[in-house]
């Protein structure tokens, strides 16, 4: 059966062998305990004393070490004595020897810990990445330790030790959280910056896993590295993976009063810094928005509070309408707007009052302010499969039928509407397929004429036709004829592939 199962395997002169190494060491250590016990361990110890760059023995002793304190509690007092003997070695090797077993056996011994002070680095490292294996009462032995290795000074060792802390998170909360606490590791994070705050992960993400345990304390350290963050580099990436956190865990870290709190934090980070990653920002922020309005107005419900939630959409319309170019503060609201209808379950009254707000009909059109839907709401809802998603798209057509409409940032009424739904086409991420299924069957996409005119379709030509739209094909072979055939201050809109 392991021979079938690839576990064993026969050699060319029918001996049998092990297809995984570490399997191998196991069971030789295993066979070595059962024949000699203690004699057998003394054997190996002498055996990796004068042979240091034996790795092969090296890893059975490794194996045996383990095994013999799990299995056989008379050999405890004979184990303590080789690990003293290790831990007391000048050679890297049999430090990690040392290390390894007190990564799955905190208690086999006490004297570990003044060598995780001492050893080289790439020992420690591998000594943290394997403490997962220890469980149950050996988890408080082994967070001793890894404060010692907190301790050091190696960048290296302290990202080892947050990974591996990520992985206790979710079973031993409240450890991580005094481990945390007392090491100061969240102020430590904020202040060194670097890679240890820009790049790395895990203490983000401890955080977030933590959130059922302190949920006060858990924001707050995420609001701490989110303000380090910004503050120390231009980029976003870390605000963004932290909002995504704090998205993620919000039925723990939020309510209204943090998202006030997140939305005033964002806002201030994207003014000091020009709206650096402005479209990663809104999405992020969108979602803490999405969430808290789908509670406070039961969006998720069969019936809604309509009331209260077209009044949010009606202020926010105005403030948008109020100002030819908007605030920070709207374009992340109106991100939220986008991701909330997102995650309704069906059409109705509510969705359909929405749209009709933030992208009316001609008559009702607002300004200027309302280019700012292609390079954000529309652009969203364009690429969701939802309720809201399809109700868009089907607004975003019966704009098309306004064609021609060459820009302007002084067009009104049903000529804005048709360059808003074009500009938003063009920045959405659709497939070639998604958009030529998007422009089938439209009376203004059947023309020729329109793919090439100055106020038409010019920028989506190339991208229509290798989705297989007909006419946008027939259209760019005749472009590729005679490139005149497209006017010369939009030709540089043409995006060739």
């Amino acid at each position: 059966m392991l021979i079938d199962r690839s576990v064993l395997i026969v050699g060319a002169r029918a001996e049998i062998g092990f297809r995984h190494q570490l399997l191998f060491e196991y069971v030789a250590a295993q066979a070595l305990l059962e024949r000699g016990g203690a004699a057998e361990l003394d054997r190996l110890h002498g055996i990796v004393q004068s042979r240091t760059l034996d790795l092969f023995v090296g890893a059975v002793f490794e194996q045996a070490l383990i095994l013999a304190w799990r299995n056989y509690p008379t050999l405890h007092p004979d184990i303590r004595r080789v690990l003293v003997a290790l831990s007391g070695s000048a050679t890297t090797t049999l430090q990690s020897i040392a290390l390894v077993v007190a990564a799955y056996h905190p208690q086999a011994g006490p004297e570990v810990g003044a060598l995780l002070d001492r050893a080289p680095p790439e020992a420690v490292r591998r000594f943290v990445e394997l403490t997962p294996r220890a469980s149950g009462p050996q988890i408080g032995g082994t967070l001793s330790l890894l404060r010692r290795v907190w301790l050091r000074t190696e960048t290296t060792c302290r990202i080892a030790v947050l990974n591996v802390l990520e992985r206790f998170a979710a079973r031993h909360g409240l450890a991580v959280q005094s481990f945390l606490t007392d090491q100061e590791c969240i102020d430590h994070v904020a202040r060194a910056g670097g890679d240890l705050l820009l790049s790395e992960r895990a203490l983000p993400r401890i955080l977030g896993l933590l959130a059922d345990t302190d949920a006060d304390w858990s924001r707050e350290g995420l609001r701490t590295l989110f303000d380090a963050g910004w503050g120390a580099a231009r980029k976003r990436a870390l605000a963004v993976a932290i909002l995504e956190i704090v998205a993620e865990r919000w039925d723990a870290l939020g309510s209204a009063a943090p998202l006030a709190e997140f939305e005033a934090a964002v806002v201030l980070a994207q003014e000091h810094n020009d709206g650096q990653e402005n479209g990663a920002v809104r999405l992020a922020v969108g979602r803490l928005y999405a969430r808290q309005w789908t509670l406070d107005h039961a969006l998720s419900c069969p019936e809604p509070d309509a009331e209260g939630w077209l009044g949010l959409v009606t202020v926010l319309r105005d403030e948008l309408a109020a100002h030819a170019h908007a605030s920070v503060r709207t374009q992340l609201r109106l991100m939220g707007v986008a991701q909330a209808l997102a995650q309704m379950p069906e059409d109705g009254p509510v969705l359909a009052g929405t749209l009709a707000m933030i992208f009316p009909a001609a008559a009702d059109t607002y300004g200027k302010s309302m280019y700012e839907l292609s390079g954000s709401f529309l652009v969203f809802l364009l690429g969701s499969a939802s309720p809201a998603g399809r109700a868009t798209r089907e607004l975003l057509r019966s704009a098309l039928l306004g064609l021609p409409a060459p820009m302007s940032r002084t067009a009104t009424g049903g000529q804005l509407l048709t360059i808003v739904a074009r500009e938003a086409m063009t920045q959405a991420e659709l497939s070639h397929s998604e958009l030529a299924e998007l422009l089938a069957d439209l009376p203004s996409t059947a023309r020729p004429d329109q793919w090439i005119d100055v106020g038409g379709l010019v920028p989506l030509i190339v991208r229509a036709a290798l989705g297989g739209h007909p006419v946008a094909a027939a259209a760019w072979a005749e472009v590729v004829d005679n490139p005149g055939l497209i006017d010369g201050t939009v030709r540089k809109s043409v995006v060739f592939e």
